[in-house]
């Protein structure tokens, strides 16, 4: 082997191709015809290994010799994120190469993103348009109790807020880097988790559905559902104060649709009508550029 090769370089790069093909070390050893344990010393960067156990790793993975190679160093920023890199896990980095995709390919925004607290009509607004628009509709919080395998009470209950917010975050970059066509429905307090509201507004067309303090309790009340304040003889001002520290950050939605004293359909029928207004105008601006 070369002696211009680093073998902790290249033993990361052949751990990192095989866990991306999700083999174990037994199966990538029996594939070249290797022991487990040399496979092992290679991976860590202990091996020194020859040019014919390279080509049988090589083969092992469908590769050619120099494609098991690894690249050389970048300079500069570049240089620098790969040093980041290579000290990630297989499942870190399929989470930054998310994140990178969200944030720097240009898409056109496919998922229409509800946001606003509890009783501002997300389910039930959200089920309407996207029957109207032909959609799926699909609620944050459903996916992420079923990722969890739990409720979202007792999630909230037995691991707190951070794990909840971990796990939204998962599953909101999922949906928006799937590119499909839907619309969501969000978790009230999404808007307080920076990253994951970071991502809605960049990826998605957000929508802030509102309502007074007093419309918001009594719907809530109403559906027999009186979290998070049960129990609070100062529910009401309870909720006006969230409302008061929220507000700026749901005014960064693209729209605001105020639902007070009004039928579901007609809301529908505003938003559709928004949204075919703001599409039109950046195809104007499209054909002008």
């Amino acid at each position: 082997m070369p002696n211009r090769v680093d073998t902790g370089q290249l033993g990361q790069r052949i751990r990192r191709l095989r866990q991306e093909r999700s083999w174990s070390v037994l199966a990538l050893a029996t594939g070249a015809g290797l022991s487990a344990r040399y496979v092992t010393e290679v991976e860590a960067g202990r091996a020194n290994p020859s040019v014919k156990a390279l080509d049988q790793l090589a083969e092992a993975f469908g590769l050619s010799l120099l494609d098991l190679m690894p690249k050389m160093r970048a300079s500069g920023p570049r240089a620098a994120i790969d040093r980041v890199l290579e000290r990630r896990s297989f499942d870190e980095l399929e989470t930054i190469a998310r994140e990178l995709e969200l944030r720097f390919e240009q898409r056109r925004r496919r998922v229409i993103a509800l946001l606003g607290v509890r009783g501002a009509g997300k389910t039930k607004v959200g089920t309407e348009l996207a029957q109207r628009l032909e959609l799926p509709f699909v609620e944050l919080d459903t996916l992420v109790a079923e990722r969890a395998g739990l409720p979202i009470s007792e999630l909230f209950s037995l691991y707190g807020e951070a794990y909840y917010r971990q796990i939204e975050q998962t599953c909101l970059s999922q949906i928006l880097a799937a590119d499909t066509p839907l619309v969501l429905a969000t978790g009230g307090g999404v808007v307080e988790h920076l990253q994951s509201y970071d991502l809605l507004l960049r990826c998605a067309l957000t929508v802030w559905l509102s309502a007074s303090a007093e419309t918001l309790w009594s719907r809530v009340v109403a559906q027999g559902d009186e979290r998070p304040m049960a129990g609070r003889e100062t529910a009401l001002a309870q909720l006006r104060l969230l409302l008061t520290r929220r507000e700026p950050l749901y005014r960064k939605a693209q729209l605001h649709v105020v639902t007070e004293g009004a039928l579901p359909y007609r809301l529908v029928a505003d938003i559709v009508e928004e949204l075919q207004w703001m599409r039109a105008d950046k195809a104007q601006l499209r054909q002008k550029a």
